[in-house]
């Protein structure tokens, strides 16, 4: 029998809450979702009756006539701030509840992105549950089970092996174009997808990846069960921080950059004219481990003001391996103070044991020399000068991508990777805020290279902070030019490298031979006797002779 209002005060607390969760479980059984009231029309699935209408307030629509039954997957690609997660989320609550004792997938690149965003974020199914809908989750195994007996269970894309033998009948997948091993999709994802109608939703950005395009011609197909949605981040108007984010991104990359077209407008960008790095290369040699490290650089490209309204400082440590390859290995980029920054290129420093941190000179200055030393003087530092324009500093790195001997190591340098690609051999990109790809390029032409050798750093030779000169500090205590004095004492964590200084200039094979790094092989290994003749004449063996034997043909001869 109902209560009175006043009857209900008098009930404890504990009561009160039991009762008023009771009653709101009872009525979510017998009431649609809110979703479905609150949700745009292109947030609702393709057989809603709303989804094919156009919104009333930009008049944008998903572009189908009419609803479609027949659907297996949903491509939802939207740029950022539409609200996918929160379509997702809704989605699979909503499958879930409409069969009693059904498993539904949940799947994203990672177990973080699981459990912190489709789980348990902002927009996630723990947030956005009704109440009584969820009976128990189970953080650690990934679990929800519903009031009905469902359960949704999430599936991490980078265990392949983590899927297979499952029953499933709905799937969201979050983000799939950013999955690192394709095969969970293909061979554990598809054939677990077999019970009741086995629809999936696919909720992303835009990435030209292999698994996205295929999903995108098989959408134009006649007769096609994909299902194309795609949405802009302006029809998300009711959430004013979003719209905030649009007004800095326009400002900053304009909506007819590439940047501008994917990630606000939501489209999938086919390679531009002249691209520097395409995300196909970049997802095809990414790695998740890295060989023995012979060198690590700390590459830096400077803010020249610390305010809100200020670009980031681009931070980004790159190494070359033992295989002569070459590896992204973390992205440390921040806007914020100086005392901030250098205590990210320190720590970074430290941190992968690096040889030197490369700073571009032309923001830097003098100042930044000068910060840095006065937060470690141990810390090896090279100016290098920009006297090209961006892109044509970063097109000899082109062809090495192509080749697949740069690798990103892991899948953390989202924004670094964006910026990458929007690189253009036609688009000098100088009032563009792409800081970290800058760095990135800083430190690739250090290591290959490309960029200008400082022989002081190569020898082990500081820099006097007053008069430039060079100075070894380990057997100097003061300068030899100005007189400056120092007080060396050992960095508390070693930076003895095994590095010789000839690494700088020339490769090194398999058996230890030094070769000029124009030369594509070994000259001693493999038999170049125009390179043997020209190191015999260098040495004066031969005393100009042509032969390269190491016999000096004049040996025991008389001359009259």
């Amino acid at each position: 029998m109902p209560l009175s209002p006043e009857e209900f005060s008098k009930l404890s607390p504990e009561t009160q809450a039991r009762l008023a969760k009771e009653i709101l479980a009872t009525r979510s059984r017998i009431e649609p979702r809110p979703w479905e009231q609150q949700a745009y029309a292109k947030q609702l699935p393709p057989e809603h009756p709303r989804h094919h209408l156009a919104d009333p307030v930009t008049g944008l629509s998903c572009g189908c006539e009419r609803p479609d039954e027949d659907w297996e997957t949903w491509l939802l690609m939207t740029g950022r701030g539409y609200g996918k997660t929160l379509c997702g989320s809704n989605w699979a609550l909503s499958v879930a509840l409409s069969e009693p004792g059904i498993w539904v997938g949940v799947c994203a690149p990672t177990f973080i992105d699981i459990k912190r965003v489709c789980f348990e974020g902002p927009s996630g199914i723990e947030k956005v549950a009704q109440p009584g809908e969820i009976q128990d989750y189970n953080k650690n195994g990934l679990k929800f089970t519903l009031r009905n007996g469902s359960v949704i269970q999430g599936y991490t894309a980078d265990r392949p092996d983590s899927i297979r033998g499952a029953n499933l009948a709905y799937v969201w997948f979050d983000e799939l174009g950013s999955i690192s091993k394709p095969d969970f999709y293909h061979f554990g994802l598809i054939p677990a997808l077999r019970q009741s109608k086995g629809r999936m939703l696919v909720t992303t950005t835009p990435r030209n990846v292999g698994i996205i395009a295929d999903l995108m011609k098989d959408a134009k197909k006649p007769g096609s069960h994909v299902h194309y949605t795609r949405a802009t981040s302006m029809e998300n108007w009711k959430a004013p921080s979003v719209m905030k984010m649009i007004e800095k991104v326009k400002l900053q990359y304009g909506l007819e950059s590439f940047l501008g077209r994917q990630e606000l407008l939501g489209e999938l960008v086919d390679d531009l004219p002249g691209q520097l790095f395409r995300i196909q290369d970049i997802d095809r040699y990414r790695v998740e481990e890295f060989p023995q490290l012979r060198n690590i650089v700390i590459a830096v490209d400077p803010a020249s003001t610390a305010n809100m309204k200020s670009d980031e400082t681009g931070i980004v440590v790159t190494g070359e391996g033992d295989d002569r390859h070459f590896y992204t290995l973390e992205d440390v980029s921040l806007q914020g103070s100086t005392e901030r920054v250098m205590s990210a290129i320190v720590g970074a420093f430290y941190r992968w044991d690096a040889s030197l941190v490369v700073v571009e000179k032309n923001v830097a200055g003098d100042w930044f020399r000068q910060a840095l030393y006065d937060k470690d003087p141990h810390v090896p530092y090279k100016p290098v000068q920009a006297m090209k324009g961006k892109t044509i500093r970063a097109q000899p790195l082109s062809p090495l991508m192509e080749r697949g001997l740069i690798h990103m190591v892991g899948r953390e340098f989202d924004e670094l990777e964006r910026q990458l690609v929007a690189m253009t051999s036609y688009d000098d990109r100088v009032k563009q805020h792409d800081d970290r790809a800058d760095a990135w390029v800083w430190g690739m032409r250090e290591l290959s290279g490309m960029g200008n050798v400082d022989w002081g750093e190569i020898y082990g030779f500081r820099t006097c902070l007053k008069c430039g000169g060079k100075v070894n500090m380990r057997l100097e205590k003061a300068c030899r030019l100005c007189g400056e004095s120092f007080d060396y004492t050992p960095p508390p964590v070693s930076t003895e490298r095994s590095i010789r200084w000839s690494n700088a200039y020339q490769k090194t094979c398999d058996q230890g031979h030094e070769y000029p790094m124009r030369l594509k092989r070994c000259p001693k290994c493999n038999g170049d006797a125009e390179y043997l003749e020209k190191v015999s004449r260098f040495i004066g063996v031969n005393r100009g002779n042509l032969g390269y034997t190491g016999v000096d043909p004049l040996l025991g001869r008389r001359f009259s």
